[in-house]
């Protein structure tokens, strides 16, 4: 036994400790806290020398068997909610568990085993799948710091970092038949009728300021305004926000001409006939309209009002067959901008009007070219956006009155005009700002409306529901590049960095597979947060693991739909490592 110290910036704290050999080298572990600087200084004059004293007192003890550091454990022992922290800096994640658990439900291990079977490979394709995937929820980092990482866990990850270099190779050569085995084996595990696909197209830039002549880092417009190598991601997903297939293409492709190779992918490999597809106004070019007015498929995607005729927009505005969407009554879009500027003024409104606002949205609906074109306008929206644009229009104002048009967020110089300019645009000495009146009346004119085009015949109310819906595909994009850090890349080689992206859409698929089971509903930090925190600490000597975490409220939720018995205080190892298969 010996005595160890940790330092910590207000204290000292003292440990009995005994000596462990580990991986064939010799290490110490906690096993008793003797107590804090501060404390023992009320009681001994020097708490270190006393600590000392107890350690050589221990080791008599020890000698003479007079003392015993075993203890007796109850392993049914549930969590609390006090912390059951320990001393002992050896520890593992078991966290990863539930995760686990839904990667062999999803039957990916066998999968990748058919599909890998003749190869020579000297290590396992799915541990490195799962090592590569679970560390992209848990911990994300470089490929190296995942690989450096991986004791963390409870399974032994027998890899190399090689090892995990040439399984992206693998990867990324097996992905659409991953992807398309993951969708049928998704199918039990969680409701979907599939009735409704959205897609979308992001980009993901590279610590790199140098594109690639013939590979897929290009120069395009980045969605985060920045002057790197991008390439860009078309991803699909259902009504539940289930991530169900992917493509990776070169940063200067064109997104319009994303959506239907990926589609014709779902529809012959998955065979996955009828569907609608719905889109942002950006993905919805003819060519996409007309292929899905084939078949079983249709279509709801956002019309941008801006772009459509001069004669359509005079239609859409004129207040002429409006009707309220919560009993399709006839209504007046004259009266509704009335209401709206009450409310963003404050001022007090009429009974009528007050009935008025629990209809918050009205609605054109009428013929367009070969499809349907249905224009809302709503209250919130209105009042919302333009107390946004007043807001502006401040700013502008106090641009114009420094004569001052230098950059800050949402940018407000579009709404200034400058006189006096110089012919290369530079302000000439004598200079006037004022408001450009065009534009602000130009914004104003379409606060509070927005359109969806269609070619279904359904009610306006379900066509308006589903196409509110798309803010999913937007989330699993945030998860993705915020929680999952899918950028920035550092990887070079076209098909590492395919293989990188298909590891963020399984951890994606999975994660949302696990919020989906769930009986209630917990934000992303907070479920991925209690799963990064279940860690136990081992004791290398009795091979018994003890829970360095609390019972919550989402832990509860996990076992009561998952049942794999992690909230418990201690754990036999031996029983624990099985789950981790």
């Amino acid at each position: 036994m010996k005595l160890n110290r940790t330092v910590t910036k207000s204290d000292i704290i003292y440990y009995l400790a005994r000596s462990v050999r580990k991986n064939g080298k010799v290490t110490s572990v906690n096993v008793k806290t003797l107590g804090k600087h501060s404390e023992l200084l009320r009681l001994h004059d020097d708490p270190e020398a006393y600590c000392r004293e107890l350690v050589a007192q221990a080791n008599e003890e020890l000698k003479s068997n007079l003392c015993s550091i075993t203890q007796d454990i109850d392993f049914n022992s549930i969590l609390d909610g006090e912390s059951n922290a320990s001393s002992s800096p050896t520890y593992k994640n078991i966290g990863y568990l539930y995760l686990n658990d839904i990667f062999n439900k999803l039957k990916i291990p066998e999968c990748l085993k058919a599909l890998t079977s003749g190869r020579k490979t000297k290590y396992s394709v799915s541990d490195a799948l799962k090592l590569l995937v679970f560390s992209r929820i848990l911990d994300p980092h470089s490929k190296k710091s995942t690989f450096d990482s991986s004791s963390t866990y409870l399974k032994d990850f027998d890899l190399s970092l090689d090892d995990i270099y040439r399984s992206l190779d693998v990867i990324d050569e097996l992905s659409c038949d991953l992807q398309r085995h993951i969708y049928k084996a998704s199918g039990p595990l969680y409701k979907s009728n599939g009735s409704v696909l959205y897609y979308d197209c992001t980009n993901y830039y590279f610590e790199t300021e140098q594109e690639d002549e013939d590979g897929l880092r290009k120069y395009g417009v980045s969605k985060e305004h920045r002057p790197n190598p991008i390439v860009q991601m078309g991803l699909f997903i259902d009504e539940n926000g289930m991530p169900i297939a992917f493509d990776v293409l070169s940063g200067n492709t064109n997104g319009q001409v994303t959506a239907v190779p990926l589609e014709k992918r779902i529809v012959k490999d998955y065979q996955k006939a009828k569907f609608i597809y719905c889109s942002d106004a950006g993905l919805s070019s003819e060519a996409i309209k007309r292929f899905n007015s084939f078949g079983s498929r249709a279509y709801i995607v956002t019309q941008s009002l801006k772009k459509l005729p001069k004669e359509e927009q005079e239609l859409i505005f004129k207040d002429v067959n409006w009707k309220c969407l919560s009993d399709n009554k006839m209504a007046s879009l004259n009266e509704y901008k009335t209401i709206a500027g009450k409310l963003l003024s404050g001022a007090n409104l009429t009974e009528e009007e007050r009935k008025a606002v629990g209809c918050d949205l009205i609605y054109k609906d009428y013929p367009y070219k070969n499809e349907r074109l249905i224009v809302t306008f709503s209250l919130r929206s209105y009042v919302y956006q333009r107390s946004v644009f007043n807001k502006q229009l401040e700013r502008a104002d106090a641009k114009i009155s420094k004569n001052s048009i230098t950059y800050q967020a949402q940018d407000v110089r579009r709404l200034i005009e400058i006189s006096g300019a110089t012919a290369e645009g530079e302000m000439a000495d004598n200079t006037v700002l004022s408001l450009n009146d065009r534009q602000v009346e130009k914004e104003r004119k379409y606060h509070g409306f927005y359109a969806c085009a269609t070619n279904l015949e359904d009610d306006v109310g379900s066509i308006i529901e589903t196409n509110k819906a798309r803010w999913k595909i937007e989330d699993c994009f945030r998860i993705m590049k915020t929680t999952f850090k899918a950028r920035p890349v550092y990887l070079q080689k076209d098909n590492h960095i395919k293989a990188h992206f298909f590891t963020c859409y399984l951890a994606l698929h999975i994660f949302t597979l696990l919020k989906l089971k769930l009986k209630r509903s917990y934000s992303n930090d907070n479920l991925i947060k209690t799963l990064r925190n279940m860690n136990i600490a081992i004791d290398e000597k009795t091979n018994i693991g003890k829970a360095l975490y609390t019972n919550s409220e989402i832990l509860a939720s996990l076992e009561e739909e998952y049942r794999l018995g992690l909230n418990h205080k201690y754990y036999r190892m031996g029983a624990l490592k099985k789950k981790a298969k």
